[in-house]
């Protein structure tokens, strides 16, 4: 199940995601950040959305961004990406990038445990190193 709430504003829910990313990177960015941090794997992060748990909320942020090709949208919400092959999207916020896997895996951790808590929204953080 994706929301408790029949009518789930996801307005308000990614805007909060956002809030909450911006804040945790900021506090995040230096001990993770080259050349002092801990900046090591290089790689990335994004929350992976399923095409059919999360088809509401993928709907919405489809609706939201603008397309830039065939897999591909970007906006104020960040940018989503289809996954090849899979019914699953890639969703990465906007918030002070890094090339630390680390750093964005922590950013996205935090918001998925928010939106967990506050909203019953499962949402996993899948990353790779570059």
């Amino acid at each position: 199940m994706e929301m408790l709430s029949p009518h789930p504003d996801y307005d308000k829910i990614v805007r909060d995601m956002i809030q909450i990313a911006r804040e945790v990177s900021e506090q995040l960015y230096d001990k993770y950040n080259y050349p002092n941090g801990a900046w090591f794997p290089c790689g990335n992060a994004h929350l992976v959305l399923n095409g059919t748990s999360h088809r509401k909320l993928v709907n919405f942020l489809k609706k939201t961004l603008h397309q830039d090709g065939d897999k591909y949208w970007t906006g104020d919400y960040g940018s989503l990406m289809k996954l090849s092959g899979r019914s699953g999207y890639w969703w990465s916020l906007p918030f002070q990038d890094s090339q630390s896997m680390n750093y964005k895996e922590a950013v996205y951790q935090t918001v998925r445990n928010y939106v967990a808590d506050k909203y019953n929204l499962a949402i996993e953080v899948g990353s790779y190193i570059d």
